[in-house]
């Protein structure tokens, strides 16, 4: 899936210049990074959490680079598909985690991603830190829930950090209906911000609609 059209923030801005950029196979899933131009730089979908809550627009403290992010965005992003019929899909995705206003947070709700069908109906999957996302600067083995897809060294925040981005993959329980749109929302939780950099699908082999 090219996420291309709906991204809006630069993730070497944030992540570094090692970045997956273009198609890249993760655990055996074929995502399609988006490549930055002069034009268009953004690479990712990144929502700030602080959008539409009572500390939207105030200033903050960052931990670390990445967590100072000011830009306004929606609390949610809708993507278009093309009616697919799937029986997973992957996401590519990780949170931030910002300590120094992690107080500000309730709970381990970084974003919920809505599953919009062709004939209206829809499902929603919740989105939780540590379960089906993980902040992009731990470094951890394959759980449950998320894979690690990939980790990188970012030079641009901290002595050597590393990034990981985490796949999650998603059994639909409807893979017969076609899926008109993903949405993405954000949990407004101030200390997490959702980014959401690939996502691909497996297809669906069985009678469909």
């Amino acid at each position: 899936m090219n996420l291309k059209p709906y991204c809006n923030a630069s993730a070497e801005q944030y992540l570094g210049p090692n970045m997956p950029s273009g198609i890249v196979d993760l655990h055996g899933i074929t995502f399609d990074f988006a490549k930055a131009t002069a034009n268009q730089p953004a690479t990712m979908i990144r929502l700030n959490s602080r959008m539409g809550t009572v500390y939207e627009g105030k200033t903050f403290m960052s931990d670390t680079p990445i967590d100072n992010f000011t830009q306004r965005t929606p609390t949610s992003v809708k993507i278009t598909l093309d009616r697919i019929h799937a029986s997973q899909i992957h996401f590519a995705h990780a949170s931030t985690f910002n300590y120094k206003i992690k107080t500000w947070g309730h709970g381990f709700n970084v974003c919920q991603y809505r599953i919009n069908y062709y004939d209206g109906t829809d499902t929603t999957i919740s989105i939780k830190l540590k379960n089906e996302i993980q902040d992009t600067r731990k470094t951890y083995t394959d759980q449950r829930h998320l894979l690690m897809g990939t980790q990188f060294l970012n030079p641009k925040n901290g002595d050597g950090e590393l990034m990981a981005i985490g796949i999650y993959s998603w059994e639909n329980p409807s893979p017969e209906k076609k899926i008109a749109s993903i949405e993405l929302i954000t949990a407004q939780n101030p200390h997490m911000d959702p980014m959401l950099f690939a996502l691909s699908y497996t297809a669906f082999s069985g009678a469909y609609e």
